[in-house]
């Protein structure tokens, strides 16, 4: 990845700014994604107004990596249940 094709912008999750280097055209991408942790932090912060940033910030992490996970795990059964049906297929047409 060339210097040139990166470009310099700022997030601010949880009320502190943080410079990155992007690919040029993925600031959009990255800004909705700072957007959307910092309603899950506000959402932590709603719930629970007694806690600590870090709190919160951990919460919101957590949730992420869970939703990770899922999805993984999601796209690994998909896999497995079509490679099934392809051995399931293949069985069939050996038996005919």
């Amino acid at each position: 990845m060339a210097a040139e094709d990166k470009k310099q912008i700022s997030v601010i999750v949880a009320g502190r700014g943080y410079p990155l280097k992007v690919m040029d055209g993925e600031e959009d991408v990255i800004m909705s994604i700072a957007d959307e942790v910092n309603k899950r932090i506000r959402e932590y912060q709603e719930a629970y107004p007694n806690r600590e940033k870090q709190d919160w910030l951990a919460m919101a992490i957590l949730s992420y990596a869970i939703e990770k996970y899922q999805s993984e795990k999601s796209m690994t059964d998909a896999k497995l249940m079509q490679r099934l049906n392809e051995v399931e297929d293949y069985l069939d047409k050996l038996l005919k």
